[in-house]
This record gives structure tokens, sequence and C-alpha cells, in this order.
């Protein structure tokens, strides 16, 4: 952009800006780009909220420690999901009573429910398999 309007001459940001649509602080950046001969970093990546592990480094080994215990797979074994029959709503307790986190520091419900989908688990009560019914073919 910087290279097309420093063809066009003076007064061209205004003019790409109201004829091409181009932003006037893209150009000045090119402009700087193109003077310096270096590419500026925009630094996206350090816009907005960082991820509760960034604040609590710990949190997902804690919330790993609480919920394996109580895991077990899908008992048809039709899938390798873990299932388990604590809420996020348990898990937030537990972290309080058990790994001594304050509620205030403590990410909300819905957070956690996403940390416990991110790490695998499931929380769902699973029901053991039933037997088959005996025939009397087989008895």
């Amino acid at each position: 952009m910087a290279g097309v309007v420093r063809c066009i001459g003076e007064g061209c940001q205004r003019y790409a800006e109201k004829f091409l649509g181009w932003s006037r602080k893209t150009i000045a950046k090119g402009e700087q780009e193109l003077s310096n001969g270096v590419d500026l970093d925009s630094k996206l990546s350090n816009h907005g909220r960082k991820f509760i592990e960034f604040h609590l480094p710990l949190l997902l080994k804690d919330i790993t420690e609480i919920v394996a215990p109580h895991s077990q797979t899908d008992p048809t074994f039709r899938s390798s999901e873990i299932y388990t029959p604590l809420t996020a709503a348990e898990v937030r307790r537990r972290l309080v009573k058990k790994n001594g986190y304050k509620k205030s520091v403590l990410p909300c419900e819905r957070t956690i429910r996403n940390k416990l989908h991110l790490l695998g688990f499931i929380p769902m009560k699973v029901a053991k398999c039933k037997p088959l019914k005996k025939i009397e073919q087989t008895a």
C-alpha cells in the first residue's frame, strides 16, 4: 500500500483512504516499514485475554488430580472417552477445599467445564453394563 501511495504523490494518503478504502494508519505503518527496511511486528498475539493457565499454571494438574481417581472409560468400550461423575461445580468446590484456591481467584464453572473437556474428561454419570438376559437355550 505504501509503495502505491508513494507513486501517486502528494496528498495520496487521503486519496487512498477516500477512494480505495485503505486505512491511513496501515499506510503510515507501511511507510515506516519502507523507510526502515524492516517489517514491524503487529503483536496480534499479545491482544486479548490470556488463558487461565497463564494466571494459574498448576490449575490443569490440580483438576486432573481431582478428577482422575473418579473417572472411568466407556463401559461398552465403544469409544475412548473418559467419563467422570463429578460436575464442574463439584470440581470447583474441591479445588477450594483441597487445594486451597480462593473462590475469587478461580474461574467460573463454565471455564472449568471447558478445561475438563480440554483434558479429555466428560462430566457424565455412566451406567454400568447390564448383563445379558439368560435365555433357556444357553442356561
